[in-house]
């Protein structure tokens, strides 16, 4: 047997990733004992950058097979315990240094540690994934795809009693899903390969399956596709027995995927079907939570969706089958919760849980639009008005919140003002409409003197007059809750009238 005469060994597998790997090497430098890189083909300088490192390179020719190359490093590994990476993720500087404290409790035999990855487009995505485990020559990669040492360490932990831990204070970075370095990389279509090699190999596999299915999902002309491989996924998770069904990975979000599938194709009965089936709670998974919330609320359970909705936001739930987005806990669930109490009629609660979002997020257009609808709830048309203008002030132009604005204008019979505001939000097509369903109930004349209000500020708004607006009286309830759209900057010059 070898002897394993260091703490921790770095293992890595690499092809021409000369520019990401130093920022990576970087990370750990003087965390890890050794660093042992696989190299499956580079034509890039990226063999040379690792062995300045001091990494031991081993130059092998690619298979298609993930698992295969990264059991050639686990084979050269001296350390007690393996740390994997990739080369586009990193460590922030010093962070690492905290990985060698939980190497010496013998109560553990692997940790999982939060991994951030920019999507683009201010999505992001948080998974917790098992990158830190003791070394075993019976641990082993699996899968030539998403492959995973999961369940030789889940043997492993049923003999000794040693567990899973989870590490709160060392966060990875990864940006391989930036869409401009997956086009680059030709990911998807490398990984559709693989996938369909994968599930032809293992076609019991739900993990392989699940996994396919979201690779599947964001690609359009795939859909039957993708309903083919979260449906088998999902079968196969209905036929495991207890311990199985402990032991899968993924197994929370297999019925989250599932359930927000059928959502998604308007199989509504189906979808509640699934979360009675599961009841929330029952994965203490904030992910499956969420889709069940959003699951209920369609089908018109909506006090049972708002409970779902806050439970998502407690305190991280941690297990090896939950994977959660932190925008999930951050954004999308609090949104939720509060659509949910307007719908409820609870005008207040919903606008205080859309304000702090406002607070934190003040691009996220949803939540002005909620603190708007909150406010008409209880009857304040002024202070939705001034809380679309904050929200237009933080997202200038944007067609939702210009929609709203005229929509709200119109109910206090604005009538040009509105109409002028549904034209910059591109609806010109649909005022005439709008506005009929807007003023039935109660359908007027303006008067000479509103006409000419709206007039003038019609044309303030199209920028194509100044006036000396506090004379009008329109314009002195209007200007304090829109305050920059209407007055002239500072040094200004008003043209004559």
């Amino acid at each position: 047997m070898k002897q394993r005469s260091l703490d921790l060994s770095l293992c890595m597998i690499v092809k021409d990733a000369e520019s990401e790997l130093p920022r990576c090497l970087d990370s750990v430098v003087g965390v890890v004992d050794e660093m042992i890189i696989v190299d499956t083909g580079s034509t890039d300088r990226t063999v040379e950058v690792a062995r300045s490192y001091g990494a031991q390179v081993f130059e092998i020719a690619w298979n298609d097979d993930f698992s295969a190359a990264r059991n050639v490093s686990l084979d050269r590994a001296r350390g007690r315990w393996v740390l994997v990476l990739d080369a586009d993720e990193f460590f922030e500087p010093g962070c690492s240094q905290g990985i060698r404290d939980l190497l010496q409790d013998e109560r553990y035999l692997g940790y999982y540690m939060p991994c951030r990855s920019p999507l683009g487009n201010s999505d992001s995505l948080e998974v917790s994934l098992l990158r830190l485990f003791r070394a075993s020559p019976k641990v082993r990669f699996r899968y030539p795809i998403h492959e995973q040492v999961l369940e030789d360490l889940q043997a492993w932990s049923e003999k000794t009693g040693q567990r899973f831990g989870h590490i709160e204070d060392v966060v990875l970075h990864h940006d391989g899903y930036l869409p401009e370095v997956a086009k680059r990389k030709r990911k998807t279509e490398r990984n559709l390969r693989l996938f369909r090699k994968a599930v032809a190999d293992y076609p019991d596999s739900l993990y392989l399956w699940f996994k396919y299915a979201e690779a599947l999902r964001p690609i359009p002309g795939d859909s039957h596709l993708h309903h083919t491989a979260i449906q088998r996924a999902y079968e196969l998770s209905r036929a495991l027995n207890g311990e199985e069904r402990r032991r899968a990975p993924h197994l929370a979000d297999v019925f989250a995927h599932y359930a927000a599938h059928l959502l998604e194709t308007d199989q509504l009965e189906k979808a509640e079907s699934v979360i009675d089936e599961e009841p929330p709670g029952s994965f203490r998974s904030p992910t499956y939570d969420y889709v069940a919330a959003l699951v209920l609320e369609a089908r018109g359970r909506v006090r049972e969706a708002l409970r779902c909705a806050r439970d998502c936001q407690g305190p991280d739930r941690h297990s090896f089958l939950v994977v959660a987005s932190s925008k999930l806990r951050s954004i999308q669930a609090p949104l939720l919760e509060a659509r949910l109490h307007l719908q409820l009629g609870d005008g207040k609660v919903a606008r205080g849980v859309a304000h702090s979002i406002s607070q934190r997020h003040p691009q996220t257009v949803a939540c002005w639009r909620i603190m708007a609808d909150a406010c008409l709830v209880v009857g304040d048309v002024g202070g939705a008005l001034h809380d679309l203008a904050e929200g237009l002030r933080a997202n200038p132009e944007h067609p939702e919140l210009l929609s709203q604005t005229g929509l709200v204008l119109l109910r206090v019979r604005r009538m040009e003002l509105a109409l002028s505001f549904l034209e910059r939000a591109g609806t010109s097509e649909r005022i005439g409409q709008i506005a009929l369903e807007v003023l039935r109930p109660a359908q007027r004349v303006l008067d000479p003197q509103e006409h000419e209000e709206v007039r003038v500020l019609q044309e303030v708004v199209r920028g194509s007059r100044r006036h000396d607006l506090p004379t009008s009286p329109a314009v002195r309830v209007l200007a304090p809750i829109f305050g920059s759209l209407f007055l002239p900057k500072a040094g200004e010059v008003s043209a004559p009238g």
